[in-house]
């Protein structure tokens, strides 16, 4: 047997790091979210300067910057769905329609059923006939940290 299954878990140490772990994650999002926020305000406003000279890109230090254009088309926000695909199929467009569901509210509409049924059942085994098979359902316990 291997010599470090042998030896005994100490929780508290466990614990302990996780929430050290937990913590540092936690600030390190906080620095990456006041990053991109600056980046974000920086390309902006390089984007700015470059276009009122007419530049498309500049090298400096090794790096070369480029003038980047993207088009986002989103529905208007006091539009339905239904609306946005009537007009996509009046513009002869309706291959752009996919029919969707979203995973969230079928694992949440499996948990209801799980947490319905007899103790010890199986995700898999509460869903539909129709659903068996062709979606896959696998619970996965954690633990987390948050503050007392």
């Amino acid at each position: 047997m291997d010599e470090q299954a042998t030896e005994a878990v100490d929780v508290d140490e466990l614990c302990t790091e996780l929430a050290k772990l937990t913590a540092r994650e936690s600030d390190l999002a906080a620095l990456l979210k006041e990053a991109k926020g600056r980046r974000k305000e920086l390309s902006v406003q390089l984007a700015q300067e470059f276009m009122s000279k007419g530049k498309q890109s500049t090298k400096m230090g090794g790096k070369t910057f480029y003038l980047n254009r993207a088009l986002l088309v989103t529905r208007a926000k006091d539009r339905t769905a239904e609306e946005a695909c009537d007009a996509l199929r009046a513009a002869d467009l309706g291959d752009f329609i996919k029919e969707q569901f979203s995973v969230r509210t079928v694992t949440a509409h499996v948990k209801e059923l799980l947490d319905q049924a007899s103790a010890g059942v199986l995700a898999q085994d509460v869903m539909p006939a129709s659903m068996q098979g062709v979606f896959t359902a696998a619970e996965e316990c954690t633990v987390r940290v948050r503050r007392a």
